[in-house]
């Protein structure tokens, strides 16, 4: 994919006037064909037509940068995946790894589709019995995910070490390659062996999810318990089940509400290693009304580096926008999106890094802004319009 080069800088870049309302509507399907092409060659022509009527680096309205957030969620209506199940292979470090991909009845392309990542528990030991063991878990599971629409992808991994997530992430990719996926509405699942791995998944990529549900089994995540303030968690563990599944399953439950996360944590009285058919209808009812919020006006972080929602800085960090202005505490510099679903981009902005004011004015919205940052990270959902490196 090609990089626009159209960023605010600190001092404020200079950009065209924002295009009448005649001539947005009439660029506007340059800009549609650039959000919905399905490969880089589309998107290849759409760009060449956006530059050539100067579209992309324009000062946009708030209208205008609205309509071109609404292109950008509306997906790739475009994709070629249809209702049904399949199964493909990835290549991993440790080998092959069988996927059963299955879309839901009803399955359409002109409207962005949940996904869920699940993972299996324990049992395979090599490719075949893990393809069967997966295609097991999904006989069960699509009674429950067919009706909130998801589409759904099920690696096989003897286990959930480096190479069974290195399956799950390129089955993710897939996905997205594939179907019209909604960015903002991820899951990851799984149960037993299956839940370490989803809270595995989690703790790789926090930002990358809408909600994780580690079942029967979960990793002590307690001591980062702050890098999803903005992830919802659905834990279940069985009351005597065994303590090597139960403890940390409790320790993270615990660490993460007292972070002010949000946790559903349910202990099912009497109950082993096992969830009842009864416990699925609720947790998916819960995935259905949960979306991932790239705008949350509270981030904080205990460690890592890079892209944070709406942040790049290094190291661990907690910023807050409260009213016009944005406050970090922890790195000295940081590149900083914005939109105006955070804050009002009509009025000047302030951004103070460690108790010092690094900028304070007035930003530009610009589409290039938004297709660039979306072009680095694959992420739709990063639907900022506006750039500030705060140094």
């Amino acid at each position: 994919m090609r990089r626009l080069a159209a960023v605010l800088l600190l001092a404020g870049a200079a950009s065209a006037e924002p295009p009448a309302k005649a001539s947005w509507e009439a660029l506007r399907p340059a800009a549609q064909e650039y959000f919905t092409a399905a490969d880089d060659a589309g998107r290849k022509a759409a760009m060449e037509k956006l530059k050539a009527a100067g579209l992309a680096e324009v000062r946009l309205t708030k209208a205008q940068a609205e309509a071109a957030e609404k292109l950008a969620l509306a997906g790739n209506t475009k994709a070629k995946g249809r209702p049904g199940t399949v199964v493909i292979d990835v290549e991993a470090a440790d080998g092959k790894h069988a996927v059963h991909v299955h879309a839901p009845p009803g399955l359409s392309g002109s409207k962005p589709a949940p996904l869920i990542v699940g993972l299996h528990g324990g049992g395979p030991s090599d490719y075949e019995s893990g393809k069967k063991h997966a295609g097991e878990m999904l006989a069960w599971f699509q009674r429950y995910t067919d009706p909130v629409g998801a589409v759904v992808v099920l690696p096989a991994s003897p286990n959930w070490g480096a190479g069974g997530l290195e399956a799950a992430w390129k089955a993710v990719d897939h996905a997205r390659a594939t179907f019209n996926i909604d960015p903002n509405r991820i899951m990851v699942y799984g149960g037993s062996m299956g839940g370490f791995g989803a809270s595995a998944m989690a703790s790789e990529r926090p930002t990358a999810f809408a909600m994780a549900a580690p079942f029967l089994g979960c990793s002590d995540l307690s001591g980062r318990a702050a890098d999803f303030r903005n992830l919802a968690f659905y834990i279940e563990i069985g009351e005597v089940d065994m303590d090597a599944m139960n403890k940390p399953s409790k320790a993270t439950a615990k660490a993460l509400k007292e972070a002010g996360c949000d946790v559903t944590f349910i202990e099912q009285a009497g109950k082993g290693h096992e969830v009842g058919p009864k416990e699925y209808p609720p947790f998916m009812a819960k995935f259905a009304k949960t979306t991932r919020n790239m705008h949350a006006k509270k981030l904080t972080r205990a460690q890592g580096n890079g892209r944070w929602y709406w942040l790049d800085a290094p190291g661990p960090l907690e910023a807050t926008i409260e009213g016009q202005t944005v406050t970090l505490q922890g790195p000295d510099s940081a590149t900083v999106w914005l939109s105006d679903r955070m804050l009002d981009l009509e009025q000047p902005v302030k951004i103070v890094v460690n108790g010092a004011t690094k900028f304070e004015g007035k930003v530009s919205r610009s589409l290039a802004v938004m297709m660039d940052e979306i072009e680095a990270t694959g992420d739709r959902g990063r639907t900022y319009t506006a750039r500030v490196e705060a140094k």
